[in-house]
């Protein structure tokens, strides 16, 4: 802790969050642009109505109960110097991404993040190996587990980086909600806000879910990323 009584973590929290950390998050609208082009309607208010539920859909059904229980035990692999273990959780993660597209740039996305982070300071010895196994091919660098041991390494707690994963997922396809004439900023901003509370429990259940425990079922979503991979045009990668 600092003299002034706020963690040290939370700045770091802050920087990793931010959209202009350079991962590529931005580019990901998880599907939305699809469900945009398949309406083939020029009034978006029949989605931009949906938006809510879309969003608590996803962080409920697919982001909490996979990829933060993933980034969760990421976390304590990298705790314990466990890189046989990261690889492992980041094999399962690569095996739950059925949607090919969103694999790709969640591998993408990761092994970003962990050359921006080892780019911060010297990085730890097990970033340095996962980033290693990454580049033999031995893991993909799932962004998920990408953020569990780059939060371990540079310090953030295992349930705030489950509930900073939820967010910046969040305002990515607000974000993109944006961009597709979706939404205006104020309305992009009363979703984040309303969500808070849904993201701040699903983090905290996620922390805490054991390996086994792995489950999702937002099928709507996922058929809108399958249709996603096969747009001819597109402005978002997935």
């Amino acid at each position: 802790m600092t003299t002034d009584a706020v963690p040290d973590f939370e700045f770091s929290m802050m920087q990793l969050a931010d959209s202009f950390f350079p991962t590529g998050m931005f580019s990901m609208s998880s599907g939305l642009e699809a469900i945009l082009y398949e309406t083939g309607r020029p009034d978006a208010a029949p989605l931009r109505d949906r938006m809510p539920q879309l969003l608590e859909t996803y962080v409920t059904n697919q982001l909490g109960p996979v990829d933060a229980v993933l980034l969760s035990h990421a976390h304590d692999r990298a705790a314990q110097n466990d890189l046989g273990g990261i690889v492992e959780v980041d094999q399962l993660a690569h095996a739950m991404r059925t949607v090919k597209e969103a694999r790709q740039a969640s591998a993408r996305s990761g092994s970003q993040l962990l050359r921006a982070v080892a780019a911060l300071q010297p990085p730890a010895a097990i970033l340095t190996d996962y980033i290693d196994a990454v580049r033999r091919g031995d893991a993909t660098g799932s962004f998920p587990v990408a953020l569990g041991v780059a939060s371990q390494t540079i310090g953030i707690p295992k349930e705030p980086a489950c509930v900073m994963f939820l967010y910046s997922a969040a305002v990515s396809i607000v974000g993109s909600a944006l961009r597709l004439g979706l939404l205006d900023h104020l309305e992009g901003q009363r979703l984040i806000h309303h969500l808070a509370t849904t993201v701040r429990e699903t983090g905290r259940r996620s922390a805490g879910t054991p390996l086994a425990g792995l489950w999702q079922f937002d099928p709507e979503i996922q058929l809108f990323q399958i249709h996603h991979e096969r747009l001819r045009s597109k402005m978002f990668l997935t």
